[in-house]
């Protein structure tokens, strides 16, 4: 989390659950308070393997379509700024996605219905960012 605070714009965290989403978020404020960040604060993004096809395998959440629309509503709702969802099987569990979880969180009024910003950084309220040598190539660090 370190590297993060100190260059980053998104950091990905696994919660354990709604109930693990406070302690996350304390830890990545802390990181951002040890470091002296003074730009905008770390986005911050669960990462959440998923099984909704029934195949459990190594899925930390195998549940419906509807369960993991509230989980992420309620993910939301304790602070995080999104998801990143790892669907267990293809292409199963990516057409439950498609097809369930979107429609759910689109009526929850969570999920956008038509097509906004074109970047991921747009979406997420980041503007524009260059490399360090300032000729506008967009930079990278792999943490």
């Amino acid at each position: 989390l370190t590297v993060a605070a100190r260059v980053g714009d998104v950091v990905l965290v696994t919660p354990r659950g709604a109930t693990d989403v406070a302690g996350v978020l304390d830890e990545v404020r802390a990181a951002e308070a040890t470091v002296g960040r003074t730009g905008p604060r770390l986005r911050v993004i669960a990462d959440i393997p998923v099984a909704l096809d029934g195949a459990r395998g190594t899925a930390a959440l195998a549940c419906s379509p509807t369960e993991l629309a509230d989980v992420l509503v309620s993910l939301w709702t304790e602070g995080l700024d999104g998801a990143r969802l790892r669907p267990a099987t293809l292409p199963g569990d990516l057409l439950a996605i498609v097809d369930g979880v979107v429609p759910a969180l689109q009526r929850h009024g969570v999920f956008r219905t038509a097509y906004g910003a074109a970047t991921l950084r747009a979406r997420l309220g980041l503007g524009g960012r260059t490399d360090q040598v300032g000729n506008g190539a967009p930079d990278t660090v792999a943490v």
